[in-house]
């Protein structure tokens, strides 16, 4: 599987640079740093309920983002500037959505790995 998602991440990176559009107005980094965000509560979520949804799984997520400096600079990051993620979305091209999917693709092995323990 590894294999696989590497070979698939190569392929993107090599697509992404010559499929974006120059005159893209917004980019994307908001969209980006929502999905990192999204993506790091998901997989903590996968490992925190493994046992089924507790009230305590909810606390453990507030202190995952107050004790882990790097956590809580990735939900502050998306939060910051939330509102132009519809901009970013309505000038999207090629390139960007391609850049967004490899973005995603990084984490099937975080998310396979939570899943497996859980």
């Amino acid at each position: 599987m590894k294999n696989i998602l590497d070979a698939l991440l190569a392929v993107m990176g090599l697509l992404i640079p010559r499929l974006k559009k120059e005159d893209s107005v917004s980019g994307i980094k908001e969209t980006k740093e929502a999905l990192v965000a999204l993506n790091e509560v998901s997989v903590f979520c996968a490992y925190q309920f493994k046992n089924g949804v507790q009230a305590a799984d909810f606390s453990a997520l507030y202190s995952e983002i107050i004790a882990n400096p790097d956590f809580k600079a990735k939900m502050l990051a998306a939060y910051e500037n939330y509102n132009l993620i519809p901009v970013e979305i309505k000038d999207l091209d090629l390139g960007e959505g391609l850049e967004l999917a490899k973005l995603q693709v990084e984490y099937v092995e975080q998310f396979i790995e939570a899943f497996q323990k859980a």
